[in-house]
C-alpha cells in the first residue's frame, strides 16, 4: 500500500468513517513514541557507564596513592634494617602495583565502551529527529491535499463534484499529482518479500511438452 493510498485513511476520519490502522501518520507517531522510550532508556544505561568509570578511576588514584606509601615505606624499612617490615611493605609494593595495572586497563576498556555508546546514542537520537522530519512530511501533504479539495470547490465550482462519500473522496485523492515515495520505516523487507514473490513465477524453468 503506497503514501496515497494510506493518506485515504486519513482523509475518511472527516467523514466519521473508523480509523485504520494503516493510518500513516498514527503508524509514525507510534514509532516516534516507541524510539524516544527506547532512548530514554539507554540513556539511563549511559549515565550509569559514566558511574562505574568514575568509581574506576576513584580507585586507581586510591590504588596509586597507597602504592607510592609503600614504596616509601619500603625504603625507609631498609634503611632501618626491619626485615619483618621490609617483607610486608614488599608484599604490599607488589600488590598495589598489580591493583593500578588492573584498573587502569579497566578505565581503558570501560572508556572505549562508553565512547561506542555514547556514539549510538547519538545515532538514537538522529533517527528520531529524521522520523521527526518524515512526519512533518506526511503532515504537509496531507495537509495540501485537503486544502487543495477546498480550494478546487470553491474555484471551480462547475467542474468540482461534491464529496458526499468516501468513495468521491478517494476519487478525488487518486486524481492529484502522487507525492513522492516515503520510504515506511519498517517496510523495506515486506516489499523485497512481495518483489521476491514476483518474480518467482518468472524464474521457473518452462517445461517442454511430453516431460
Amino acid at each position: 500500500m503506497n503514501l496515497l493510498q494510506r493518506l485515504k485513511y486519513a482523509i475518511e476520519s472527516d467523514f466519521k468513517v473508523e480509523a485504520s490502522p494503516e493510518n500513516p501518520l498514527a503508524r509514525l507517531n507510534q514509532y516516534i513514541n516507541e524510539a524516544e522510550a527506547q532512548t530514554n532508556d539507554t540513556k539511563k544505561y549511559l549515565e550509569r557507564q559514566v558511574s562505574l568509570k568514575q568509581h574506576l578511576e576513584a580507585q586507581l588514584t586510591k590504588a596509586q596513592e597507597i602504592l607510592a606509601k609503600r614504596e616509601e615505606q619500603l625504603q625507609l624499612a631498609k634503611q632501618a634494617g626491619e626485615q619483618d617490615l621490609i617483607v610486608f611493605a614488599e608484599t604490599e609494593q607488589a600488590v598495589y602495583t598489580s591493583r593500578v595495572q588492573l584498573l587502569s586497563q579497566s578505565i581503558h576498556n570501560t572508556t572505549n565502551e562508553l565512547i561506542a555508546l555514547e556514539q549510538k546514542h547519538e545515532q538514537m537520537k538522529h533517527k528520531i529527529e529524521d522520523m521527526k522530519i518524515l512526519q512533518l512530511q506526511l503532515m504537509g501533504y496531507e495537509n495540501n491535499v485537503r486544502a487543495n479539495y477546498h480550494m478546487d470547490a470553491m474555484l471551480n465550482p462547475e467542474t468540482q463534484k461534491h464529496v458526499s462519500t468516501v468513495d468521491d473522496m478517494r476519487y478525488y485523492i487518486d486524481n492529484l499529482q502522487s507525492p513522492t515515495q516515503v520510504v515506511d520505516p519498517t517496510s523495506s523487507l515486506e516489499a523485497r518479500l512481495n518483489a521476491l514473490q514476483h518474480e518467482a513465477p518468472k524464474q521457473l524453468p518452462t517445461l517442454e511438452k511430453g516431460e
